[in-house]
């Protein structure tokens, strides 16, 4: 039985301000874009530094994802920021840096070797636990690639 969560915007600003705080070293104005795959899909770019903008992005993916859609985010800044392309999709070459990567191992065995067997240790490593006809655990292993960036657990 697959067990539902209500959203915590709280927990989900605070990431996003972690993602993007190294990204001052960068440029200015970036942006982030939250993508909805479903039958509503979009995309929305958006401001991390820009709380209104984050306020109603966030509003929007508890939307989307009530109405089915899964709800991804990009974790490396785009740019530059213009609002005539805040609905349209980011392709890579709107990629300006790499702040961070993941790796997301769902898989018995690998979700619980990840973090011993990596060649360099993550910067943070979150644990859940997925309940469905099987129990899984899962873990989500993030790279800071921005050195003098301060390491904040959520």
């Amino acid at each position: 039985m697959t067990k539902n969560l209500s959203p915590n915007l709280d927990i989900a600003r605070q990431f996003l301000q972690l993602i993007s705080s190294g990204w001052n070293e960068v440029g200015d104005d970036l942006s982030m874009e939250l993508r909805a795959l479903g039958n509503r899909s979009l995309s929305l770019r958006f401001n991390p530094e820009k709380e209104e903008e984050v306020a109603a992005t966030l509003e929007s993916a508890v939307q989307l994802n009530a109405s089915g859609s899964n709800i991804h985010i990009t974790v490396n800044p785009a740019g530059p920021f213009t609002p005539d392309c805040k609905a349209r999709a980011l392709k890579d070459n709107n990629i300006v840096a790499a702040t961070a990567s993941f790796i997301d191992a769902d898989e018995r065995g690998i979700a619980d070797n990840l973090p011993d067997n990596a060649l360099v240790k993550p910067s943070r490593v979150v644990e859940r636990e997925i309940i469905d006809l099987v129990s899984i655990n899962s873990k989500k292993a993030q790279w800071e690639l921005i050195s003098n960036k301060p390491s904040n657990p959520l």
